[in-house]
């Protein structure tokens, strides 16, 4: 092997982080940075066919604003529903940056909170969005209830269409316990409530235990309130509903230790 080979297969033995992130929602191009970035899927995402009811549906809603809470669901209303609706005059809310980057690409004007979590938009309903605006929120299953309660009691008109369901997947529960067992975790990333809850379910059911020195990154508060929850004591840090943006922050955190 090549000295610059040694390098960096030595650098990828140094720092080893855990991603349980949707394979759907994985992409390669998180394979350049300058760790060890294993991806081991908790959940799997499934797509609901949107067909000429939904878009019926939404016409005859006649909404306002669309709420769209994840980068998949973004994808599937580009994909499955915006060239469909023909309307250039309604008002997009994304969570976060990434929710966000399909619908600009499409040359849609877009509100991102300040507090990328669902509270964020809840403030930015109030701040900016007029009480007697229709609203149609986009997205999965497992969704925030919060705002749906808050859209109930502020008495606005909504409607909400689920274009996929959040499965768990079985299928990569070994894999995991091999990880676990064998890789010296520096950091482990949770990207969601749902993957917090089955990761910490599978450590108490084969009595595993994270390193203290392991840091566990969780995308927003919600997947933090899980992480404590279910019982983990040790450090953990808030991304801003962004995986790349936690991605990014490992590679600037560490860099000086293992570059």
């Amino acid at each position: 092997m090549k000295e610059k080979e040694l390098e960096n297969n030595n650098i990828l033995n140094a720092y080893t982080v855990l991603s349980t992130r949707p394979a759907e929602k994985f992409t390669s191009e998180k394979e350049h940075y300058h760790y060890n970035l294993i991806n081991i899927p908790l959940t799997k995402l499934k797509r609901r066919k949107i067909d000429s009811s939904h878009i019926a549906l939404i016409k005859k809603f006649d909404p306002d604003v669309i709420i769209i809470t994840s980068s998949y669901g973004a994808n599937i209303f580009i994909e499955d529903i915006w060239k469909r609706l023909h309307r250039k005059d309604l008002n997009f809310i994304a969570i976060g940056a990434s929710t966000a980057e399909p619908l600009i690409k499409e040359g849609i004007n877009v509100y991102i909170p300040e507090n990328k979590s669902t509270n964020g938009i809840i403030e930015l309903l109030k701040e900016r969005i007029p009480r007697e605006s229709r609203i149609i929120i986009m997205r999965s299953d497992k969704g925030n209830p919060i705002l749906n309660r808050f859209l109930e009691m502020d008495k606005r008109d909504f409607v909400e269409i689920v274009l996929y369901n959040i499965l768990e997947d079985f299928e990569n529960r070994e894999t995991l316990l091999n990880c676990l067992r064998s890789k010296d975790l520096s950091a482990i990333i949770l990207t969601s409530s749902m993957e917090a809850n089955i990761f910490f379910k599978i450590l108490k059911d084969e009595k595993i235990k994270i390193h203290k020195e392991t840091v566990i990154y969780a995308i927003g508060e919600p997947t933090k309130e899980k992480i404590i929850s279910s019982g983990f004591t040790g450090k953990i840090l808030t991304g801003k509903s962004n995986f790349e943006s936690i991605l990014n922050e490992i590679e600037k955190t560490n860099s000086g230790e293992w570059i």
